[in-house]
């Protein structure tokens, strides 16, 4: 679901309550500290391995695998999945940071 959130605004009532949250960032930065880099890489090996696809259903899948990637990290302009949209992670201050946010 996709919808406008006034994060600061989020992120000061969650810190109100004893909430820790995590710096507000981009849906880039938070895919990339994930490493969708190196699970984009991933699958495209695999299917440049795979025998059971053709030479053209390899090309096929490795071009969509790439537009895939390059439509949720993209942050060239503004209105880029990876610029427009933001994350923000609350959790409990007895727990570390999840995945993908630096404390």
């Amino acid at each position: 679901i996709s919808v406008r959130v006034n994060f600061s605004h989020l992120q000061t009532l969650a810190q109100t309550v004893s909430l820790t949250t995590s710096p507000i960032c981009t849906q880039h930065a938070f895919l990339a500290q994930l490493g969708i880099a190196e699970r984009a890489q991933a699958l495209i090996r695999s299917v440049s391995k795979n025998p059971h696809y053709s030479a053209s259903q390899q090309r096929k899948k490795v071009q969509k695998i790439t537009r895939q990637y390059h439509r949720l990290t993209t942050n060239e302009t503004p209105e880029s999945m990876g610029a427009l949209f933001k994350v923000l992670c609350i959790y409990s201050q007895t727990l570390p940071p999840p995945l993908g946010f630096s404390p």
